[in-house]
């Protein structure tokens, strides 16, 4: 069974535009993930936006999280990172996968987006999530 997850995205800056289907910049991010779960194929939708206090294009409710923390060590070429904390809403597994592809969804939006604010190239951001040796 296959979920999609295609992601919008617009920060705390950006303005609505006439068409809600893009953000100002145009970037939209689909995303195709496999799961093994015994439901029908279905369309997730996750709307990413950054920052203390985002302004939703309608309600909210029942948050969830994760906390990624990461820490410098003795040896310049090596750092440790990893999830500190997770809050889940959902207890029903095919919900809890939902949470996990919004939260990908928003990391994933956000590493680019601060790539691409401390001076890289958008490119450059997206091969690191590309490039990134899954195990």
């Amino acid at each position: 069974m296959a979920i999609l997850c295609r992601a919008t995205r617009r920060s705390d800056r950006e303005e609505p535009s006439g068409d809600e289907n893009q953000t100002d910049s145009g970037h939209r991010v689909a995303v195709l993930a496999v799961l093994l779960i015994p439901r029908p194929a279905s369309l997730l939708e996750t709307e990413v936006r950054h920052g203390e206090s985002p302004q939703w294009s309608g309600p909210v409710f029942s948050r969830y999280a994760a906390t990624v923390v990461g820490y410098y060590t003795d040896n310049p070429n090596l750092s440790r990172a990893g999830v500190r904390k997770v809050e889940w809403q959902a207890d029903a597994k095919a919900k809890r996968c939902a949470e996990m592809l919004a939260l990908r969804a928003a990391f994933l939006d956000w590493f680019v987006e601060e790539w691409v604010r401390e001076g890289g190239v958008r490119e450059d951001g997206v091969h690191q999530i590309l490039r990134y040796p899954l195990r």
